[in-house]
């Protein structure tokens, strides 16, 4: 049953592409491993396809991660992400060297993507406090 994408399926399709990284498995091989085809797979991982639950269990006990793993959460995933930076590094600004090496180790391991978002939150954060402490001690020397 070919569906279009909904968020939540995308959501855990993402999180069933990572998962399957995380292991080293193509997408061959995961479905040899569930009995079904690879376009199966991908339509797991796009979203276009609902997972039906044994089948996202079995891929959990594969892989060696938590049901939770595959839960929707509020933080971006890689799919929201994909859509607001480009899919490749070469198509980065030659300005942003930084952001080349952090793209670059992130497609090599995207288990790494809820860590990083978190520090990012984190250090933005941060930032913001710094930010709001010192307009408020420039407003006050006025």
């Amino acid at each position: 049953m070919i569906e279009s994408p909904t968020s939540i399926n995308s959501t855990i399709g993402t999180a069933i592409r990572e998962a399957r990284f995380s292991r080293g498995l193509t997408q061959s091989d995961l479905a040899a491993h569930l009995g079904v085809t690879r376009a199966t797979v991908a339509s797991y991982e796009t979203g276009r396809r609902k997972i039906p639950a044994e089948t996202l269990i079995q891929i959990a006990r594969l892989c060696d991660k938590p049901l939770g793993f595959f839960e929707p959460t509020e933080q971006p995933q890689i799919a929201e992400l994909a859509a607001v930076y480009p899919e490749r590094s070469d198509a980065l600004p030659a300005a942003a060297p930084a952001l080349q090496a952090l793209t670059n180790a992130l497609q090599l391991r995207p288990d790494a993507i809820p860590l990083v978002m978190e520090f990012l939150e984190a250090w933005l954060s941060d930032q913001a406090v710094h930010a709001d402490d010192s307009s408020r001690r420039r407003e006050e020397s006025l």
